[in-house]
């Protein structure tokens, strides 16, 4: 599945660098690839990943994802991501369902603090989290946004 991604600066100072990647990681590692972000000290920025289908732009398509079941036929009860961060923060999950309903459901991740292993980076979240009028049986695309008011890894 393709992924598409943006990166807005709302403030920052002049000079500073900001970053929103996707890195790729050897076939030996627990996952294909990786969402890295970092932003400097006394910044502002939202990222964005865009999950809607092979279009190669970020302008959403609400049918991309032809009809994806969220919920695995009523079998799914949990959805899992692996992340970690130097700051508390929350991710934001959007669901489109092809006629323009969406969903959303928040993602509290909290700061590691020292080293932790792979296993702590697991984050659950309940299907049900997610509110609003989409129909999560026939999802057409997903977005997984972040804000940063501060120097966010």
């Amino acid at each position: 599945c393709e992924r598409d991604m943006s990166l807005t600066v709302i403030l920052g100072l002049q000079g500073r660098s900001f970053s929103s990647d996707i890195f790729t990681s050897p076939a030996s590692y627990y996952f294909d690839a990786e969402w890295a972000i970092s932003n400097p000290k006394n910044s502002e920025s939202e990222t964005l990943l865009q999950y809607d289908g092979r279009d190669d732009s970020i302008d959403l398509d609400i049918s991309g994802l032809n009809g994806l079941d969220l919920t695995g036929n009523g079998a799914v009860e949990f959805l899992r991501i692996s992340a970690v961060s130097d700051l508390d923060t929350t991710y934001v999950f959007t669901a489109y369902s092809p006629n323009g309903n969406t969903c959303e459901a928040d993602l509290d991740v909290f700061q590691a603090v020292g080293s932790y292993d792979y296993y702590e980076s697991f984050v659950f979240f309940d299907i049900d989290d997610f509110s609003g009028n989409c129909d999560l049986t026939n999802v057409g695309a997903i977005e997984v946004s972040l804000f940063s008011n501060d120097a966010l890894d």
